[in-house]
């Protein structure tokens, strides 16, 4: 079970999600907050999404806003081969999903399954979308790859060079990849 942190209905307050990561549910129940300490619960269908994709091994769940309507969805990256694509889970604002399945050739079947790769997500080229990019924390890369999200659950797949930053520093001991907005 997953707890997913996240505002689904737009209202600006944080809501909860739970997504099962083990075969028994078809749903997704959410807690919406009402700001009162009070909470509005639905459970609604997310056909595919939780009967076919979250539970499958290696999968990672990630939150954002990959469509740009201002509420938190759920996509599902798997780091064990099998997949070449990305699932989302686009929040509808009442408790309901619409779910896709975007190919992301390359991003998932020949890099999110390598050894010491960590998921990213951020909005990397600035339009409002949540990105997903993978850092490799173990020797092997010089380039971050990134699935640039389209907005209708397909995906653009670059792999940007990266020198230094992932062979000379990214798998040191210690380091913690820190995702932020460093120059405005």
């Amino acid at each position: 079970m997953r707890l997913i942190a996240g505002d689904f209905n737009g209202n600006g307050l944080t809501d909860i999600a739970l997504v099962r990561q083990t075969p028994g549910w078809a749903t997704i129940p959410i807690a919406f907050a009402n700001g009162d300490g009070t909470w509005t619960v639905t459970n609604a269908p997310a056909p595919d999404f939780i009967t076919d994709w979250a539970h499958q091994p290696g999968v990672r769940i990630v939150a954002g806003d990959f469509n740009g309507n201002g509420l938190t969805d759920i996509a599902l990256v798997r780091q064990t081969p099998g997949w070449a694509s990305i699932p989302v889970a686009f929040a509808q604002g009442d408790g309901s999903w619409k779910i896709t399945n975007g190919g992301a050739p390359d991003f998932i079947p020949t890099w999110a399954h390598q050894p010491g790769v960590r998921l990213v997500p951020g909005d990397f080229n600035g339009n409002g979308l949540t990105d997903i990019a993978l850092v490799r924390q173990t020797p092997g890369w010089a380039s971050i790859p990134v699935a640039f999200a389209n907005g209708d659950g397909s995906w653009k797949i670059t792999n940007g060079g990266a020198p230094d930053f992932i062979p000379t520093w990214a798998h040191q001991p210690g380091v913690r990849l820190v995702p932020g907005d460093y120059h405005g």
